[in-house]
């Protein structure tokens, strides 16, 4: 990886992305691939699962048993540093003391974010999620459809390589044929589970999970990805036969040596560090984002934590925030050329599913007919670009909701 200390950095940069899990790894594959300068800034440290994994260690070999500490709170072997449900010296609050009221979040200071830790489970928004206010008058409705994103679900499903079946539930989307990587073979109390459920209408069905139950077709997927772009093509296969099939061994949540899961570190980070266009901060925590006097963001201003200094960088151009647009502006997200438009709820969908589902074989799940109406939640923060192209900007992916994590969509 192109990592830098605060002395290095230069004055401005193409596009700034804050954040490196799974909007930020996003927003710097797809930016980098197509050749734009990124600087990424991470507040926690470097991390990475190849060296830094404990795949075979049990609970003996471990500190206390493994058993979980203030600073880990679900055990010595889970991958998260420097984070959990509080996070020491940062001013995050759980909006409310009440019982019942509290919002907690799992924080992870490391780069790949939360991307580190969770089940890998990676489900679809469906037609309802997208509105919810036109069916059962709750909540608002997204000024576009699952339509207008089904086909970058596509795209992100075989860029980090999700497996599962199709079943055509209700609002339960199918992939394109050819997408999702075959389920594993359930196992005797799943099979039975499937049996008995069978018989009061429920279906029980192979999870999708982002994780790589057989090797991705290095040949092939590539030119689907990023067609008429041979070298972002070949950086990608080089990319994906580095990673290796799960061999269901530990939990996806000390994260996979061998990168069989999804990890913006082991996923996203290597084709984008590969391009030779990205750069890499950590330890530097934003304090904020200055503006222009017209509200539009220029730069960034960080605290770098190793030596507790601020300091200023920019960019040329800044992006405008969709949550500031009027729906009618936000329409023409479906005009944004490809390039740049690939992940904007389609890697989001990966949250959906919780943070620390085991990776043995099967993971099935039991879905009704019917499921939840609940809207992608507004807490996602994204910036689209001004009707100048070729224009550097500063975009970033900070802040994020279990439903929906904010990536960058742009046009070049």
């Amino acid at each position: 990886m192109s990592f830098i200390t605060a002395d290095e950095l230069k004055a401005s940069y193409d596009v700034i992305v804050v954040g490196s899990g799974a909007g930020g790894g996003q927003a710097a594959y797809t930016l980098t691939m197509a050749g734009v300068k990124v600087l990424m800034v991470e507040a926690g440290r470097n991390y990475d699962p190849v060296k830094e994994t404990p795949m075979f260690q049990i609970d003996s070999q471990a500190p206390l048993r493994a058993a979980p500490t203030p600073d880990k709170p679900l055990g010595f072997y889970d991958s998260t540093v420097d984070g959990g449900w509080v996070v020491p010296g940062e001013p995050f609050t759980n909006a409310s003391t009440e019982t019942g009221r509290e919002f907690t979040w799992w924080r992870a200071r490391m780069l790949g974010g939360r991307t580190n830790h969770w089940g890998r489970i990676s489900l679809r928004s469906g037609p309802y999620d997208f509105k919810p206010h036109s069916r059962d008058g709750l909540g608002m409705d997204w000024p576009i459809g699952y339509e207008d994103v089904a086909p970058y679900y596509d795209k992100v499903e075989m860029l980090v390589g999700v497996y599962g079946s199709n079943e055509s539930l209700e609002n339960t989307p199918n992939s394109s044929p050819g997408v999702l990587l075959p389920p594993p073979k359930a196992r005797a109390g799943e099979l039975l589970t499937q049996q008995r459920a069978k018989k009061l209408g429920m279906p029980v069905i192979p999870i999708h999970r982002a994780v790589l139950s057989v090797k991705q077709d290095a040949d092939t997927l590539p030119a689907k990805l990023h067609p008429n772009n041979p070298r972002a093509q070949r950086i990608l296969a080089e990319a994906m036969r580095a990673r290796a099939a799960c061999f269901w061994a530990t939990s996806c949540g000390r994260g996979c040596s061998i990168k069989a899961n999804y990890q913006s570190p082991t996923v996203h980070l290597p084709p984008s560090h590969a391009t030779g266009n990205l750069y890499i901060l950590t330890n530097a925590m934003v304090r904020e984002f200055t503006m222009y006097d017209r509200g539009k963001a220029t730069g960034i201003a960080i605290i770098y934590k190793p030596t507790g200094t601020e300091s200023r960088w920019s960019a040329n151009t800044s992006w405008t925030p969709w949550a500031e647009r009027s729906v009618a502006r936000f329409r023409c997200w479906k005009t944004f050329r490809s390039t740049m438009r690939t992940a904007r709820a389609a890697i989001t969908s990966m949250y959906r599913g919780g943070s620390t589902a085991s990776s043995t074989p099967g993971n099935w799940i039991s879905r009704a007919a019917t499921t939840s109406s609940l809207a992608p939640a507004a807490t996602c923060r994204a910036w689209a670009p001004p009707p100048v192209s070729n224009r550097s900007r500063v975009a970033t992916t900070a802040g994020s909701s279990r439903r929906t994590h904010a990536a960058i969509t742009a046009r070049l």
